[in-house]
């Protein structure tokens, strides 16, 4: 596994003792709701865990208490605040949480628009991930995509995700299709859209604007509980925002991530077994951090 661990020593920032609070990431997470408000906390929680300074959550009132009484690590604040915050933010994560009813979907689509608008409040990542895919599919219409903006936009759809995502805007099911159909329908939705799409799986599809695709398989834990989806986007967030830092192609962010997320869990399962949540996988990115650095080190 050493070139994987490569690829993640690679991306992470160097801490010389030089930093100030921040430097190494002010990220946010877009989403949470009265009914699912451990989304964007396990989204949040894994950018912490991975290495980032600062994490905010944007959400509903009905959220906003219980996310604070998770933990005291993540900054929350209401989701009107969240576009005079964009100024501020090196990378957002849209979608985790935010239900899906009428109101949700509009409150979303919204915030998808005003992240991946160029404006005085300049070009961060966006990655959009869960009830942020349901809002853009639901909202979107023919001739849309992200090529008017300069910032990179990755797209992380499960395969019901993918699916929606292949009907609405390439008319074109994914289901009962093969794995090199599927990951060509992956590429031409990045071609269409411009943007990145990070198509999650037992092998996980990542293909560019410019149709490049490349294919990601690390072993993982048997189980797929509830999570670690947020997990995954809240760690690709990060490493894209340390990817763009360091001018690192956007494929080795989402590597970097894939395998991150995948030997988190192998860990968790390994210690836990069939009980393994989310928290469990959370708990595994840190010493995992902590041990590429070591090896990495030491191969010096």
């Amino acid at each position: 596994s050493l070139p994987k661990m490569q690829t993640v020593l690679d991306l992470l920032p160097p801490l010389n003792g030089s930093h100030k609070k921040g430097d190494c990431g002010r990220l946010a997470v877009f989403g949470g709701s009265e009914d699912y408000p451990g989304a964007p906390f396990y989204a949040a929680t894994a950018m912490l865990r991975l290495g980032a300074d600062l994490a905010h959550v944007f959400t509903e009132p009905g959220a906003s208490a219980a996310i604070k009484n998770y933990s005291p690590e993540l900054l929350v604040g209401k989701s009107p605040a969240f576009p005079h915050w964009l100024r501020a933010l090196d990378g957002v994560l849209i979608g985790p949480g935010a239900g899906r009813d009428g109101a949700s979907v509009d409150l979303v689509a919204a915030a998808i628009r005003v992240a991946t608008t160029d404006d005085n409040a300049g070009r961060r990542p966006v990655v959009i991930d869960a009830d942020g895919l349901w809002s853009f599919t639901q909202r979107w219409m023919e001739g849309d995509s992200f090529g008017g903006y300069t910032g990179t936009v990755i797209l992380t759809p499960n395969a019901n995700e993918l699916d929606r995502l292949a009907n609405k805007v390439l008319n074109e099911s994914t289901k009962d299709k093969s794995f090199v159909q599927i990951s060509e329908i992956a590429s031409s939705l990045a071609n269409a859209l411009q943007c990145h799409v990070l198509a999650k799986g037992g092998m996980d599809v990542f293909a560019t604007p410019n149709r490049e695709v490349r294919f990601f398989d690390f072993a993982g834990s048997p189980r797929r509980p509830g999570g670690i989806g947020d997990c995954l986007a809240g760690v690709l967030t990060a490493f894209t925002v340390w990817a763009e830092k360091s001018s690192t192609p956007i494929d080795k962010a989402a590597e970097a991530a894939s395998y991150v997320i995948r030997e988190a869990s192998r860990r968790a399962y390994d210690e836990v077994g069939r009980g393994m949540n989310a928290s469990d996988v959370i708990a595994k990115i840190s010493p995992l951090i902590r041990e590429i650095e070591t090896r990495g080190t030491s191969h010096m």
